[in-house]
């Protein structure tokens, strides 16, 4: 094949290759590659925050100023008040003292002046106590105390109990195993408990006679009561 064959047969592929090119949309092979995309440009620098001002840095530590010293301020006041109430609350405690030890001498003075008029008055009070107390607890009493006898007199079934007529109900009620019996002479709080060949009695007066026997013992009986 001759130079002018080759040409042509070089133009003939150029002119398909290129009509593939553009049927297919293919890349040219023998172009040229495309230029580098430009640089982006570089941020701009942000801009640095201005410091505060010499008025403001004077503002601040004028009110830090003022801040430390009330905190100081209440500081040393709170300490002083607490010192003063120290102080206070010692003073006081210290006058209570006082006044206890002397309210505690005066009393024990008072009590050695007037000791046997205190006591006196106690066991008179408790000597004119007991007839009431008799009529009110009598029957709890009298009802205690057969009870607690009841085993050492159960050899004794003819054992009775005589009492003042206004309680015998409410005793006899208390005492279902006793042979309860009123005596018209037994004084309210007195009771008698008798079997054969013996008998106790619980003598409201005998008990006021052992007061007074104290009262006189101690030298605390007025004197018609001590002749």
């Amino acid at each position: 094949m001759g130079e002018f064959e080759n040409y042509l047969l070089g133009r003939r592929i150029s002119r398909i290759a290129g009509e593939a090119r553009v049927g297919f949309n293919l890349p040219d092979i023998d172009a040229p590659p495309p230029p580098p995309p430009p640089p982006e440009p570089e941020p701009e620098p942000e801009p640095e925050p201005e410091g505060p001002s010499l008025e403001d840095l004077l503002a601040e530590a004028r009110a830090q100023g003022y801040r430390d010293g009330l905190d100081d301020g209440a500081v040393k006041g709170r300490e002083e008040a607490r010192l003063l109430d120290e102080a206070r609350i010692a003073d006081l405690l210290a006058r209570i003292g006082d006044s206890l030890a002397r309210g505690e001498a005066e009393a024990r003075d008072l009590a050695d002046r007037h000791a046997q008029s205190i006591a006196r008055a106690v066991l008179n009070t408790l000597d004119a106590a007991l007839p009431l107390a008799a009529s009110r607890l009598g029957a709890d009493l009298i009802a205690r105390t057969a009870q607690s006898l009841r085993p050492v007199l159960d050899d004794r079934p003819e054992a009775r109990l005589l009492v003042c007529p206004d309680m015998a109900e409410t005793i006899a009620a208390r005492l279902p195993q006793w042979v309860v019996e009123p005596d018209p002479a037994m004084p309210p709080g007195d009771a008698r408990i008798a079997w054969r060949g013996g008998a106790i009695t619980l003598d409201l007066a005998a008990r006021r006679r052992a007061i007074r026997a104290v009262m006189e013992s101690l030298d605390l009986a007025e004197p018609e009561e001590a002749a």
